[in-house]
């Protein structure tokens, strides 16, 4: 058999991170060539030779053309000047770019430095959030996603990227080892992008993959989808599980100091391998445990970042900043989940199970008492009403399937009061809990102490 045939049988694969018998390795190019950075726990080395793995496949790295964002450039030099490679100085050099190019709140300013050291860390997280600049139009947001790009670990940038292009660019190989920057996300629409909202809705998450059916084969694929993600756009995209993973940052017009923004000048060059540099070095260095008080998903989306920041040694106020953030998101959070539908329903069926002793509550009941609680008078027996304190329209029958999916109410039919639902006063009380209706759980918890 010819050489040349059986050059023709290897396979390989083109990487831009993985690891290898405990070593790291990056792809990377030196002098206009794609090399494989290594770091083996005590020193750098170029090399430019496949890598030979286990199940046979050898591992190239990235030609010029694989890269959606600037090539990480290596000299001799910079990789020998190991001692000035620090969280802090790092810290700084990042917040010093966005205090440059964002006219922004100086908390803003810190959480978006330590979400793009965060992206070289992600690998380590169980959980992250992400980052979501709204705001009007010439108010920053596409400035902001230009400097991600800048610093942020090998960045996927762009507008309304399509879902295939984006599993592919996470991929089947590993997690946690790429960026999503996505500019004018307010055009992804929960109705015809499913694809994309099943990735963002699932990505925050280490160990979460889709399923895709490959279209000519039929075969089952799972792609990965946990990564950092980075969003801009007039307004957060109007989905409500999308909703639950973002740290929404208002844009307003600015004047920040520099407005054209160069990613391939010598600052950021410099800093991108200073930070591909640390990430190597620290890759199997455990983040730091930090007591949260937060609860469920506030505390899955703030922890990766408090993590982050207790690292610093020189900044130990950016960890208050950061804490008190994380605090008035939970504060804000709780607010919001007041003023939804289904807690204003608790508020009427509670109410009304202490009314009614615990009697099957009249469905006629629970819709009048929740018109009285949204303030809408007229309204027609069996009529869709439109609330202006929701912001939408809703009917009978989407209250009718609350109860159940909701309440898990025993639903029955009396011929004196139409449809009637028992209640289980243990969901009452959970529900109180949910939405935080401290007042409406301790006058349930005090009917419950009388009847005792």
């Amino acid at each position: 058999m010819s050489e040349k045939h059986e050059k023709k049988k290897v396979k390989y694969k083109k990487l831009p991170t993985f690891i290898a018998d405990g070593n790291v390795y990056e792809s990377v190019v030196f002098d206009d060539v794609p090399m494989f950075l290594k770091w083996d726990g005590k020193n750098f080395l170029l090399q430019n030779n496949p890598i030979l793995v286990n199940n046979g496949y050898e591992l190239r790295p990235l030609e010029k053309i694989d890269y959606p964002y600037l090539p990480y450039i290596v000299t001799q030099e910079q990789i020998k000047n190991l001692e000035r490679i620090s969280f802090d100085e790092l810290l700084y050099d990042i917040y010093k770019q966005f205090d440059t190019y964002l006219d922004l709140e100086t908390r803003y300013k810190i959480l978006s430095s330590l979400k793009v050291l965060e992206t070289y860390h992600q690998h380590k997280l169980q959980t992250l959030s992400y980052l979501y600049y709204f705001g009007d139009w010439d108010s920053g947001k596409t400035q902001a996603c230009e400097t991600h790009k800048g610093m942020c670990y090998r960045p996927l940038f762009g507008v309304s990227i399509s879902g295939a292009n984006i599993y592919r660019y996470i991929g089947r190989e590993q997690e946690g080892h790429c960026t999503i920057i996505e500019d004018e996300a307010q055009i992804v629409n929960p109705k015809h992008h499913i694809r994309k909202l099943q990735i963002y809705r699932a990505g925050y998450k280490k160990g979460a993959t889709v399923p895709i059916i490959h279209d000519f084969t039929r075969k089952q694929q799972f792609f990965n989808t946990f990564c950092s993600k980075i969003f801009a756009g007039r307004y957060v995209i109007s989905d409500e599980p999308f909703k639950q993973r973002v740290i929404p940052i208002s844009m307003v017009y600015g004047e920040p100091k520099k407005d054209e923004i160069n990613i391939e000048d010598e600052t950021f060059t410099d800093l991108r391998l200073r930070l591909l540099l640390y990430r190597m070095i620290h890759y199997f260095d455990p983040l730091p445990q930090v007591n949260i008080e937060l609860k469920g998903r506030t505390k899955e989306l703030w922890k990766g970042t408090l993590q982050i920041i207790s690292l610093t040694e020189k900044y130990q106020k950016f960890i208050g900043v950061v804490g008190k953030m994380a605090k008035k998101y939970e504060e804000d959070k709780i607010k919001r989940r007041r003023e939804t539908l289904p807690a204003y329903l608790t508020e009427v069926v509670t109410d009304n199970y202490i009314t009614l002793d615990g009697y099957e509550i009249a469905f006629s009941v629970i819709w009048a008492g929740l018109m009285r609680r949204l303030g809408i008078t007229g309204w027609e027996e069996g009529k869709k009403v439109k609330s202006e304190l929701l912001g939408r329209s809703i009917s009978p029958h989407e209250i009718g399937l609350k109860m159940t999916s909701i309440f898990n109410a025993e639903r029955n039919l009396r011929s004196e009061s139409g449809r009637t639902y028992k209640f289980d006063v243990e969901v009452l009380q959970r529900l109180c809990k949910k939405f935080r209706l401290v007042n409406v759980l301790n006058d349930l918890n005090d009917y419950l102490s009388s009847k005792n």
